[in-house]
């Protein structure tokens, strides 16, 4: 989302459905990553229902609230629901879980605007694990065997991504192909998942 229709969100006060009658402030993915571990440990755990509140329904407040100021202005309007939206993620089940809900919502809005013929564009970004220092906290490094990506290059693919008005962006390039295999291959992919993962430490 651009900043201009975010401070327009912020001000028409319309997308309250996080902070009362306020429009919420810009999402973070890593600050509700919820608490890691399989899901049945961490069910009763009050934070595991903040990935939801923020994943989610945040982003659907601001874009609610942003559509009109984009549509008049022509501008871009963006979602990252990341690897985890695409391809099952086992030790952060309810993060996962919102991410998958994140690009059903925002695929299917793509579509309504574009039947609509109204002149937004709405780009889902596609992030692996990225290397800033809440998220690599909440991430099991003992389970999780993957390389944290750059946060600059990840930073500079997403902006690309909104100022070419194209419908998906991977970063790195290699995650189109790992989600194009996983529909392709479903024989295959319990296999391949648990390659990236340490089953044996508690």
């Amino acid at each position: 989302m651009t900043g201009r229709a975010a401070a327009s969100a912020g001000k028409s006060g319309r997308a309250g459905g996080c902070h009362g009658s306020r429009a919420p402030p810009l999402p973070s993915a890593a600050a509700a990553l919820g608490p890691p571990g399989p899901f049945l440990q961490t069910l009763l755990l009050l934070p595991c229902l903040l990935p939801s509140r923020v994943n989610f329904f945040c982003y659907v407040a601001l874009a609610t609230a942003a559509l009109p100021t984009l549509e008049k202005n022509k501008g871009p309007l963006g979602a990252v629901p990341s690897l985890t939206g695409e391809i099952v993620t086992p030790f952060t089940t309810s993060y996962s879980a919102t991410k998958f809900a994140l690009d059903g919502f925002f695929s299917s809005l793509r579509h309504e605007l574009i039947t609509q013929k109204r002149n937004v564009s709405l780009t889902l970004r596609i992030r692996a694990l990225i290397n800033t220092d809440m998220v690599l906290q909440n991430t099991r490094c003992d389970k999780v065997h993957r390389t944290a990506s750059p946060v600059p290059e990840t930073a500079l693919t997403i902006i690309q991504g909104g100022a070419t008005r194209v419908q998906e962006v991977f970063y790195p390039w290699w995650l189109q192909h790992m989600c194009c295999l996983w529909v392709l291959l479903p024989n295959d992919r319990d296999q391949v998942l648990q390659s990236y993962y340490n089953y044996s430490s508690p």
